[in-house]
């Protein structure tokens, strides 16, 4: 499996571009950039298969269509964010600018299932908290975790759908207990691990709250 980051957006948020020896590909988050994703993909001689939103929110999804027309990729979504991903107020994109497109979504996933592209093959879990459905997609020593967590911190869960006992569930019950060597691509900073999370992520302090 081989990873390019592509940091998109005012927020940098990261977009990862994911493929096998096949050149078969998955797009994590295209968050904005398109012209620089799309680039990146003909670089590297890639077939788009699948575009993955890990959730709903406009700086995840801004180039979604555009690379979407391009590549005619599916658009898969976790099934618990149908109504945010069709909700400008809810996705956020509404304060950026009232006429953001709405992400194009051709299937929507639950907890357990597993998105295959080509030779790979990803387990989604369900984390809410950031919103309610926001996912991560786990692949042998990989995790690709959106904004639920991140170096050192956890997503924000004063958002629409966010709710902080939730988030620290999923944080607690769903990705620490994956093995400690496994790394973390979150939806925006470095690349961590779970082992160096469980010592210094700021998740604990919440937890009485």
């Amino acid at each position: 499996m081989q990873i390019q980051t592509i940091i998109t957006g005012s927020i940098e948020e990261n977009c990862y571009l994911v493929w096998d020896n096949t050149n078969h590909a998955l797009l994590i988050d295209p968050g904005d950039n398109p012209q620089e994703i799309l680039s990146a993909i003909k670089q590297h001689q890639l077939s788009l298969d699948t575009i993955v939103l890990t959730h709903g929110h406009y700086d995840h999804m801004g180039a979604v269509n555009e690379v979407k027309a391009y590549t005619n990729a599916r658009v898969i979504a976790h099934e618990k964010e149908k109504e945010l991903l069709k909700n400008p107020e809810l996705s956020l994109s509404f304060y950026i600018s009232p006429s953001f497109p709405i992400a194009q979504v051709d299937a929507y996933v639950s907890h357990g299932d597993f998105i295959s592209v080509g030779d790979m093959k990803f387990q989604v879990i369900h984390t809410p908290g950031h919103t309610a459905g926001s996912m991560c997609l786990f692949s042998d020593s990989v995790l690709f975790s959106g904004d639920t967590v991140f170096y050192g911190t956890l997503g924000r869960w004063d958002f629409p759908t966010g709710n902080l006992s939730d988030l620290t569930h999923s944080i607690l019950q769903r990705i620490f207990t994956l093995p400690d060597y496994v790394e973390i691509y979150s939806g925006h900073g470095p690349v961590t691990t779970v082992g160096a999370e469980k010592k210094q992520n700021e998740v604990y302090r919440w937890l009485s709250i």
